[in-house]
C-alpha cells in the first residue's frame, strides 16, 4: 500500500512538471501586436467638485503580447466624420474650447498593457451649458498611428459621450415631519436605523439646481419639487407639480446634508408645512455604454 501511495505521488508530481512544461510552450506572443480602444461607445459622467478640476482619462489597450518590455505609443485624432448624418447624428460634437488634451499620444508603459492621456474640461463653459447634462455631447476619436504592429481595425475609434452631475446630485435618506395645518395632524417619517428611511434620487437640472422626486410625506408618490442652491449653501424650494410648493433650506458641504423648511397644498386644498432633513447616501456612478 505504501509503495502504491509513493507511485501515485510520483505520478502527480510528474504530471505537474509536464503541465508546467506545456504551459511554458504557450507563453508566446501572438503573430502580431495591436493597439485599440477597449470601449467604443462609453458614457463618461463627470461629477463637479468644488475647487477641483474636472478631468477624464482617454485610454488605449495593447494586445497580442504575452509581456510588454517597451513603451508602446498610440496616436489619435478628433474625427468629426464619426458624428455625421451617417454615423451617430444623435450627438453633438463637444466644442473644441470646452476641453484641452494633455496629448494626442497615448503611451502604454513598459510592463503594462494599457495607457491613457488626460482630458481637462473647461468647467465655466461646460457646467453652464444645458446640453452637458444629458447624453448630448460626444468626443469622436480615431486611432491613426501605433508603434505596435497594427491598429485593430474594428476598434480603431471611440465615440465618448460626456456629461456631468452637479455636486449635489445623489441619493439621500429622508427624515422629517409633514403637518396638515387644516386639522393639525402630522406624519413623521424618521427611523433610527438610517437605511430603513425612504431614499430619493436628487438629479441635476443645472450647475446649481436639482429636481427632487418627493414633496412632504415620501410615501406619497408622484410628487416633485425643485431646489436651487446658492454658493453659500442657502436653498430655494420651488413648485414643480404640486401646487404652492415653496420654502427655504440649507446645504452643509461638510456632511452633504440638506435641512429644509417648506409648505405645499395637497389635492384637497389643505396647506401642509414640512420640516425635513435629507441625509446624503451616495452618488451612484456605473459603467455605461450608449450602444
Amino acid at each position: 500500500m505504501k509503495i502504491m501511495k509513493k507511485v501515485v505521488l510520483l505520478i502527480c508530481i510528474g504530471s505537474l512538471f509536464l503541465l508546467q512544461a506545456c504551459y511554458e510552450d504557450y507563453k508566446e506572443d501572438y503573430i502580431y501586436s495591436a493597439t485599440y480602444f477597449a470601449r467604443q461607445y462609453p458614457i463618461r459622467t463627470l461629477v463637479d467638485e468644488a475647487d477641483k478640476d474636472m478631468t477624464l482619462e482617454i485610454g488605449a489597450v495593447l494586445g497580442g503580447k504575452y509581456s510588454n518590455d517597451v513603451n508602446e505609443r498610440a496616436s489619435f485624432i478628433i474625427q468629426d466624420t464619426l458624428l455625421n448624418a451617417d454615423n451617430y447624428p444623435q450627438f453633438t460634437k463637444l466644442p473644441d474650447n470646452y476641453y484641452t488634451l494633455k496629448s494626442n499620444d497615448i503611451v502604454i508603459p513598459s510592463g503594462q498593457f494599457k495607457g491613457s492621456t488626460t482630458m481637462t474640461i473647461n468647467k465655466d463653459l461646460f457646467l453652464n451649458d444645458p446640453l452637458a447634462i444629458g447624453n448630448n455631447y460626444a468626443l469622436p476619436i480615431e486611432m491613426t498611428e501605433s508603434t505596435a504592429d497594427t491598429i485593430l481595425h474594428s476598434k480603431r475609434y471611440s465615440v465618448v459621450v460626456i456629461k456631468y452631475f452637479n455636486q449635489y446630485h445623489g441619493w439621500y435618506y429622508v427624515k422629517g415631519v409633514d403637518t396638515n395645518t387644516s386639522d393639525n395632524t402630522s406624519v413623521t417619517y424618521s427611523n433610527d436605523d438610517l437605511v430603513l428611511n425612504e431614499d430619493v434620487l436628487l438629479q441635476t437640472t443645472s450647475k446649481n439646481e436639482l429636481t427632487v422626486p418627493y414633496v412632504g410625506n415620501p410615501d406619497v408618490s408622484g410628487r416633485n419639487m425643485n431646489f436651487s442652491i446658492d454658493t453659500d449653501g442657502s436653498v430655494i424650494i420651488s413648485e414643480d407639480n404640486v401646487t404652492g410648493t415653496s420654502g427655504t433650506g440649507s446645504y452643509d458641504s461638510n456632511t452633504r446634508n440638506f435641512t429644509l423648511d417648506y409648505s405645499y397644498t395637497d389635492g384637497d386644498g389643505a396647506v401642509h408645512t414640512v420640516k425635513d432633513t435629507l441625509i446624503y447616501r451616495n452618488t451612484e456612478l456605473i459603467l455605461e455604454e450608449w450602444n
